[in-house]
């Protein structure tokens, strides 16, 4: 929790941890979309900020050459 005083300002930094990304922030509620910071200005009343992460993830593709083979063979999410 952060006090602000009346017309005062709060800069917030959102970073996820290594691996995972930035999903959704919320401010009082509604989507802000997948920021890397924020900033309230002009404070006259409570707000809320929350931000969700999810894991980053990624493709393997398998594939073999003539004369032999590779299991499981294609993309594996």
């Amino acid at each position: 929790m952060t006090t602000v005083n009346h017309g005062g300002l709060a800069a917030y930094a959102i970073a996820p941890a290594t691996g995972y990304h930035i999903a959704d922030v919320l401010v009082d509620g509604v989507s802000v979309g997948a920021v890397t910071s924020y900033t309230f200005s002009n404070v006259t009343a409570n707000h809320t900020i929350s931000a969700t992460f999810a894991i980053n993830t990624y493709t393997l593709t398998a594939s073999a050459g003539a004369n032999g083979s590779v299991t499981p063979a294609g993309p594996r999410p």
